[in-house]
């Protein structure tokens, strides 16, 4: 829905809207901005905020819920334990072994060659802790 076609249609149509935006597909400045929300925060406070930012001329409401990046994190966690149950000392394994939950795929790295596929620590971010 967050694409510059169906803004324009809503804004063309007269209809107030709002939509959700992923952060992977934003710019790295936009990216660097959203995320510095929370380190912003005073006395490292865990709480719920948010702030609004302007994107391509159109208000962004930003916000962070410490419950949700709990979840996140918890979520993260299980599958990169589950990877690390199915990789070898090295952290590879090949693609047969991969558990069929495709959200662990983000956290790897597959050599098209080889078919093997290894843990790209990498695709951990930092802000992903």
């Amino acid at each position: 829905m967050f694409c510059e076609e169906n803004l324009k249609m809503l804004e063309k149509s007269g209809i107030s809207y709002v939509v959700d935006a992923k952060l992977k597909a934003m710019s790295k400045s936009m990216k660097k901005e959203i995320l510095a929300i929370h380190t912003q925060q005073k006395n490292g406070e865990d709480s719920y905020h948010q702030k609004e930012v302007l994107y391509r001329g159109r208000r962004l409401i930003i916000s962070y819920n410490p419950v949700m990046a709990a979840k996140d994190r918890k979520d993260r966690q299980r599958l990169l334990d589950r990877l690390g149950k199915i990789t070898d000392d090295d952290g590879k394994v090949t693609a047969r072994k991969l558990i069929k939950n495709r959200g662990s795929t983000k956290y790897l790295h597959f050599d098209a060659e080889t078919k093997i596929a290894s843990v790209d620590g990498g695709k951990v971010t930092p802000y992903c802790a």
